[in-house]
């Protein structure tokens, strides 16, 4: 986020979202302070106002949650199979399996591993790059790389 500060009007910050798949955007501009709860609200107000006519399944949690009206939750394999089993009127169906995986938290990386994600999966816009940039998949292949097959340079 970047604050354009002008004497008579105050502050104008821009954040917004952008919609690879449908090529649109949202942008709430907000005059006090670019903070975490800003960038937190100009998503919810997206959500409401675009992402949920737009993608009607994404509330994927509600159809669970009634599927799963109060069982008792004794098992994952209850758990998965009770999310598998849920369906919609408008044909939602649902795959769910169990990730044993690790995923530790705290995970820092060097300048070298920045570096190389800078190079290999970020792209940086010609104008105002450090907040105007895309992201882009990861190629590495496998069910779930660590932290440095993501990061380390290819």
């Amino acid at each position: 986020m970047h604050d354009f500060i002008d004497k008579d009007l105050g502050k104008a910050i821009p954040y917004g979202v952008y919609d690879i798949a449908a090529n649109c955007g949202w942008v709430s501009v907000g005059t006090d302070a670019g903070t975490a709860q800003f960038a937190v609200n100009t998503l919810r107000t997206w959500w409401k106002k675009t992402g949920r006519p737009a993608y009607p399944h994404a509330s994927l949690f509600s159809f669970i949650s009634k599927n799963w009206r109060g069982r008792p939750l004794t098992s994952h394999e209850v758990i998965i199979s009770t999310i598998a089993a849920t369906t919609t009127k408008t044909g939602l169906t649902i795959q769910a399996e169990l990730d044993t995986s690790s995923y530790p938290t705290g995970i820092k990386i060097t300048d070298r591993q920045m570096r190389a994600f800078e190079k290999t999966r970020l792209h940086r816009h010609g104008f105002h790059g450090d907040w105007n940039y895309t992201i882009g998949p990861s190629t590495t292949s496998g069910s779930h790389p660590s932290q440095d097959q993501h990061l380390d340079s290819r």
